[in-house]
Order: structure tokens, then sequence, then C-alpha cells
């Protein structure tokens, strides 16, 4: 698990929040991400992995240093691995 800090205030929580992701959810999946890239629309770091209630995520975020993290968005996408019934 990689360690990070995250800065979270009530707007990008409440952003999250219309997605169905709460700031323990991102958390978890920032730290525990095997899949690392670059979002598409904005160029900016993110990664894809599953919440504790298995759920699969992608989070895209900015480094404000090497340790801290702003939350921009993450929203549910269908994993790749999964079969559709």
């Amino acid at each position: 698990m990689r360690f990070f800090d995250f800065y979270w205030d009530t707007e990008i929580a409440a952003h999250l929040a219309e997605h169905g992701i709460v700031p323990e959810d991102f958390e978890w999946v920032v730290r525990m991400a095997r899949v690392r890239g670059e979002s598409r629309s904005t160029c900016r770091p993110c990664c894809w992995g599953e919440t504790v209630d298995d759920r699969y995520v992608l989070c895209v975020y900015e480094y404000i240093d090497e340790t801290i993290i702003l939350p921009i968005t993450a929203y549910e996408v269908r994993c790749p691995r999964r079969q559709q019934p």
C-alpha cells in the first residue's frame, strides 16, 4: 500500500458524493491501485481499482507534492476483468 495524504474540502467531497463515492472509497482505491495511468480528457494522473464494497472505480487526481493528492473526480466504471451476464 502506498502512503499518501489527501487534500479534502467540502466542494471536492460533495462532487464525489454526486457519483456515489465517499472520501474513504477514493483514498482506498488510490492507495491500493495496481493500474495507474493518465486521464484521456484531462491528462491528469488517474488510477483504477476496487472499493472495499467491490465497486470498480476510476479516480482522477493531481499531485500537490510527492505525497499529497488533490482529488478531482471519481466514478464507477465497468471492470475489464469481470464477465457481463
